[in-house]
């Protein structure tokens, strides 16, 4: 069975990439009024930025309890 931290690392990494990539998708999520588009898209890659970091910080306390 998969422990938690290293769950966490694979959910973090996933979601990192999958929304990093989706903010170079212009149909990702149209919002009602086209003027917050480009805001949307800004929000959605810091979030993808976001999760990345924590994937990170998660693999190097996982590499560090098994040094």
């Amino acid at each position: 069975m998969m422990s938690q931290p290293l769950l966490r690392l694979i959910v973090a990494y996933a979601m990192g990439v999958f929304f990093l990539a989706e903010s170079f998708n212009p149909n990702f999520w149209r919002a009602n009024i086209a003027t917050w588009n480009p805001i949307v898209h800004v929000f959605i890659a810091m979030f993808g930025v976001a999760c990345i970091i924590q994937a990170v910080v998660i693999h190097r306390q996982l590499r560090s309890q098994k040094g």
